[in-house]
């Protein structure tokens, strides 16, 4: 009981830490996620805070300053960006390095509901097909999980709340249902082969093949 308890702690510290966590920035950055973090390519020598990025909007106008901060106990320095405003941006960094990012409004709502409906069919169809009560529970299971999922999702978009902590979760734990999936298939199948070929000689086997 102890031991079950540690893993599920494990767990939701894991899933606190994906939800919570503020991403990097990408080239083209979504309002919903935003705070996002840019991490400097380079090591400072000098303290993270004598150093600054300078971020300009597409007409060049300069309309805001940011001080980078230490990255925990690494020696890497980072700012957070909290610009929400639709548009193209470039930032200047005290050292010469510079970046570019757009900052954009809207997910791709349609390819996200259609890739967790293509997910929630294929598990369906797995629990149709499958005799075994457990494989059905197992099928079913998992589409009606998808099914609330895209319900969620959709409502997390109407708050205009960033989509990528789900997404990202809902990823994971696909990624390592159909592993699972592949991996017991293939046991199974090698498992079937072997009795095969151990039961290829018997009496039994020669003759239901005429051989005897």
């Amino acid at each position: 009981m102890r031991k079950w308890l540690i893993i599920l702690i494990m767990i939701w510290l894991i899933m606190i830490h994906l939800v919570s966590a503020i991403d990097e920035c990408e080239d083209i950055q979504l309002v919903k996620e935003i705070p996002c973090q840019i991490t400097a390519t380079w090591n400072y020598t000098l303290p993270c805070n004598s150093h600054n990025a300078t971020v300009y909007n597409s007409t060049n106008n300069n309309i805001i300053n940011y001080t980078f901060q230490s990255l925990g106990e690494s020696p890497l320095c980072v700012f957070t960006w909290n610009v929400t405003t639709l548009g193209s941006y470039s930032y200047l960094v005290d050292t010469g390095d510079t970046g570019n990012i757009t900052v954009e409004g809207k997910d791709n709502m349609i390819a996200i509901i259609i890739g967790l409906i293509s997910i929630m069919i294929f598990f369906a169809v797995l629990g149709f097909v499958f005799d075994n009560w457990g494989a059905k529970i197992f099928g079913y299971g998992v589409a009606l999980i998808q099914l609330l999922n895209i319900v969620y999702i959709m409502y997390i978009n109407e708050l205009n709340q960033s989509l990528a902590p789900i997404l990202k979760i809902n990823f994971t734990s696909i990624l390592w249902l159909t592993f699972g999936i592949a991996m017991i298939s293939i046991i199974r199948l090698v498992l079937s082969l072997i009795s095969m070929g151990k039961g290829a000689d018997t009496p039994e086997e020669d003759k239901k093949w005429g051989r005897g």
